[in-house]
C-alpha cells in the first residue's frame, strides 16, 4: 500500500510540471497523511461544482491490531472507509483554486472485518464486521502553493452510530466496545496536486 501512495505522489509531480500555470485548478487530489498514524492509508479528491462550493469524497484502507490485556488476545481491523463531503470556502479569492478557510458537511461509512484471537484462551476467539456511520460538520484551511501543490488541514467533529453482525454480535458489549456518539478526533492533514 505504501508503493501505491509513492506511485500517486510521482504520477502527481509528472502533472505538476506538465501543466501549465496559466489554467485555473478545478480539480484536486491529495494524500492523507495523518491517517498514517492511525493505520489509515489513504486520501482525498475534491472538484469546483459552482461559486466557493466543492464536493469531494475520502476513501481510506484501515489495518490495526490491538492488545486486549488479557495475554496474548489480540483484535485485528481490516476494513474501508468512505466521506463524501461538500464545502463552502469564505475566502473570496477562489477564482484559481479552492483556497482558503471553509466550513462544510460530511457523510461517513466505515466497515471492519474484525477478527479476535483469543492467544490460548478459546473462549475469547470470535470475528464479525463492524459498520460505523454518522454525519458531522468540517472546517479547515486549504492553501494552494505555486499554483499545484494543496495543504489542506482540517477537523471534523461527527456523531457515529455502529452495528454489529457475525459471531461478535453474541459476545456482551464490553467485549468489544463500540465507537459510538460524538466524536472530535478525526483530524485530516493532506497534501496534493491541484490541475
Amino acid at each position: 500500500m505504501k508503493r501505491s501512495i509513492v506511485y500517486l505522489l510521482l504520477i502527481f509531480t509528472v502533472v505538476l510540471i506538465t501543466h501549465s500555470h496559466t489554467f485555473a485548478q478545478k480539480a484536486i487530489v491529495k494524500a492523507n497523511i495523518a491517517g498514517l498514524l492511525s493505520n489509515q492509508f489513504g486520501g482525498a479528491t475534491e472538484f469546483v461544482v459552482g461559486k466557493q462550493l466543492t464536493a469531494g469524497v475520502a476513501g481510506a484502507y484501515k489495518k490495526r491490531t490491538r492488545d486486549l490485556g488479557l495475554g496474548d488476545a489480540t483484535t485485528d481491523e481490516r476494513g474501508f472507509l468512505i466521506i463524501p463531503e461538500v464545502r463552502y470556502y469564505l475566502d473570496r479569492n477562489f477564482e484559481k483554486a479552492p483556497n482558503g478557510l471553509y466550513i462544510g458537511a460530511n457523510y461517513t461509512y466505515e466497515r471492519l472485518d474484525v477478527v479476535i484471537d483469543g492467544g490460548g484462551l478459546d473462549t475469547l476467539n470470535t470475528s464479525g464486521q463492524v459498520v460505523n456511520s454518522g454525519i458531522g460538520v468540517v472546517g479547515g484551511f486549504q492553501w494552494i502553493l505555486r499554483d499545484r501543490i494543496s495543504i489542506d488541514l482540517n477537523i471534523s467533529p461527527y456523531f457515529n452510530t455502529s452495528s454489529v453482525s457475525g459471531a461478535l454480535e453474541t459476545k456482551p458489549e464490553e467485549f468489544y466496545p463500540l465507537d459510538t456518539g460524538f466524536k472530535v478526533n478525526r483530524i485530516g492533514i493532506f497534501i496534493g496536486i491541484a490541475f
